[in-house]
């Protein structure tokens, strides 16, 4: 009996370290290494489903997260993404079919809370962005050679301060920037940035929400 219990503590011990050690290791930029890239957006808190574009509310067009129903990963058009360089940040647009020159933006107006989402809006020149800090991004990678366990990054106003540090999760299946989250909620943030060398064509993916992801959210949204 003493013995399973010691080895139950080692173990434990050994799961808090290898935790403790990714929430504080140092994310290196991967701009460069993913400038001009097919990309898509795996999220780590829920294996196997990608970011998309569509529309959490009736008009509001953003990015969202539909489930695949399985921890399968699946590269489809719906889940395609291009990054281009934008100053020495990244802008995103989603390649999808009828959803071309939808680039993630964000909003001038603070909603006033530690939470922002994020919407895509139609660009034919992203030149045209004003002011540029709404569509710049930045990916930052544990590596960037496997790009694992990356943040997706937005700086309020192109502003450093902590306040205006935003990392992208999701609630309810819609995208969302968190601000000023303490370590607790580290998983939530996490990322894995895939890099393809073709698109799929044809229409993404249809959107399937079962039901664990929601009750997941909505316990999520409990402890805010």
């Amino acid at each position: 009996m003493k013995r399973t219990v010691v080895c139950l503590f080692v173990l434990l011990a050994v799961l808090c370290s290898v935790q403790c050690s990714r929430d504080n290791k140092t994310r290196l930029s991967c701009n460069t290494v993913l400038e001009n890239k097919n990309v898509s957006f795996e999220y780590n808190f829920y294996p196997g489903n990608q970011l998309e574009p569509g529309y959490p509310f009736k008009s509001a067009k953003s990015a969202i997260l539909p489930s695949s129903g399985d921890n399968k990963l699946t590269y489809t058009n719906g889940n395609a993404w291009r990054t281009e360089k934008c100053g020495d940040s990244l802008c995103i647009v989603s390649l999808e079919k009828d959803w071309e020159h939808y680039y993630l933006y964000m909003s001038t107006w603070p909603t006033g809370s530690n939470q922002m989402a994020p919407q895509l809006m139609y660009y034919e020149d992203i030149q045209e962005a004003d002011p540029p800090w709404t569509v710049q991004f930045d990916i930052n990678c544990e590596e960037c050679n496997n790009r694992e366990h990356c943040y997706i990054i937005h700086r309020y106003k192109g502003n450093s301060e902590e306040k205006n540090y935003g990392r992208l999760f999701v609630s309810t299946y819609k995208s969302v920037f968190g601000y000023l989250y303490d370590h607790t909620y580290e998983d939530w943030f996490d990322w894995a940035v895939h890099v393809h060398d073709h698109v799929p064509a044809g229409a993404g993916a249809p959107v399937r929400l079962p039901f664990v992801i929601l009750v997941n959210a909505l316990l999520m949204l409990t402890v805010l």
